[in-house]
């Protein structure tokens, strides 16, 4: 029997204006974008967690090494050294600038500054974790390095109300022993800029007398992000 090529419904369905089933759905094709943005957003968390990680690692290999080691003699400084003893440390790109004091020690990698006071007693980190959404979650993740890598670790009551920047800061108080048994006690800040999130970590061997020198440090710091 011959196909009938009338107006029967095989003959309409050309003419029917809603796609077929196996044609790709709009939300269908959005799928992969949201797949990469999530990936995306745990890669920048575990990014985070490294960040924090470093900069807790750095203030442990400050105050763990040989404390009462004798410095080797030290040729005296160039005319321009003397020049930049006290000078501005930046890293334009997390947005962080401060002012390094005589006789400190500076580094400005990727998104963490890094001072060191003379003798190591007193270090200072500023760093700009990726992907930080709350001051909050910036401060969890530090305290819980501080507890990772310190023994004997008491958190004390904590500042309020107070700024770093001139920027609103969540902050958090500790003192602790390093691995070797040095003492030590710091000050961890979460800060919120315009878009970016900072973390302020200061650990000063007990009785470090550049902690006076650490808190001048912190009234030059400027985070433009």
């Amino acid at each position: 029997m011959a196909k009938d090529s009338g107006g029967g419904p095989a003959s309409r369905r050309p003419s029917d204006p809603k796609p077929p089933r196996s044609e790709k759905d709009p939300r269908r094709a959005q799928r992969p974008a949201d797949i990469a943005r999530r990936r995306t957003t745990a890669i920048a968390a575990a990014g985070l967690v490294a960040a924090l990680a470093l900069a807790g690692l750095f203030a442990l290999v400050v105050f763990d090494g040989d404390e009462d080691k004798p410095e080797p003699a030290k040729q005296g400084p160039s005319a321009a050294e003397r020049l930049v003893r006290k000078n501005s440390v930046t890293l334009p790109g997390a947005g962080i600038a401060l002012v390094r004091p005589r006789g400190w020690q500076s580094s400005a990698r990727g998104r963490a500054v890094r001072l060191r006071g003379p003798k190591g007693g007193t270090a200072i980190t500023v760093l700009a974790p990726p992907g930080a959404r709350t001051r909050q979650t910036v401060l969890d993740r530090a305290t819980e390095v501080i507890r990772l890598g310190l023994k004997d670790v008491k958190f004390l009551p904590s500042p309020t109300n107070q700024k770093v920047a001139n920027l609103p800061a969540r902050f958090a108080r500790f003192q602790a022993k390093t691995p070797r048994g040095v003492k030590v006690e710091g000050l961890l800040a979460a800060v919120k800029g315009k878009s970016q999130l900072y973390l302020v970590q200061v650990v000063s061997r007990t009785g470090d007398e550049q902690r006076v020198a650490a808190q001048g440090v912190l009234n030059t710091l400027r985070l433009t992000k």
